[in-house]
């Protein structure tokens, strides 16, 4: 799920079974979660469709909960975010993984993934991204040659980019510009041939577009 869903660690640990809609199948997640508050200001609320693989791990799960938390402790409490830390390193570990894993390489390549999947429909290249991205969001005037580039590429394949960086920005709650175009020109390097992802893999459901709240939204607890 932190791959998946694209999850920081305190997110996932502070998800409730009520936060589960088990007839849609999907996942209530508020973003950028403080460790201290539940509701906060900024607050991105979203509801995220589970792919089949999650929504069996979760059936499985609820048979044995003895909380309202999805992820417990053996204390049978919120599972904390260093022992999160824990039992993703120790799944490194036991998988012999070359270098040490933590939960945060987990919710990276889903966000590059997710990128990736999204740009696949532009049919953009790296450097036409990049052209895109200057052109938007940086002061620097460009190079008489670069501003014949950007007038050459089509507008449905520009606003594909533009609607691209703010699924992904919706996606993952995170604020800043420049860490969001950083997954999208990343998709380029997990993924070098975007059009040969499979528009159907079992990671993707094919309505993962996700609805976001209004931040004023509150959930009963």
């Amino acid at each position: 799920m932190l791959f998946c869903q694209a999850l920081q660690p305190s997110e996932i640990c502070w998800l409730r079974w009520c936060d589960l809609n088990k007839a849609a199948n999907n996942l209530l997640v508020v973003r950028n979660r403080s460790k201290s508050l539940r509701i906060q200001p900024q607050i991105v609320v979203n509801q995220q469709p589970l792919c089949p693989a999650e929504v069996e791990i979760l059936q499985e799960l609820a048979e044995h909960c003895k909380t309202d938390w999805i992820l417990e402790s053996e204390r049978q409490q919120r599972l904390s975010d260093r022992s999160l830390h824990h039992i993703v390193y120790q799944a490194g570990v036991v998988a012999s993984l070359p270098i040490p894993v933590h939960p945060y390489m987990l919710r990276r390549s889903g966000l590059y993934y997710r990128a990736a999947l999204l740009l696949q429909t532009a049919s953009l290249s790296l450097h036409e991204c990049c052209l895109l991205w200057n052109y938007y969001a940086t002061s620097s005037a460009m190079p008489a040659s670069f501003q014949i580039e950007y007038q050459a590429i089509e507008r449905k394949r520009e606003e594909t980019f533009l609607l691209t960086f703010e699924q992904i920005k919706a996606f993952s709650g995170i604020s800043s510009d420049e860490n969001i175009i950083d997954y999208l020109l990343g998709a380029y390097l997990l993924s070098p041939r975007l059009p040969e992802i499979s528009d159907n893999y079992w990671l993707a459901p094919s309505n993962w577009r996700l609805k976001t709240l209004p931040k004023t939204y509150k959930t009963a607890r």
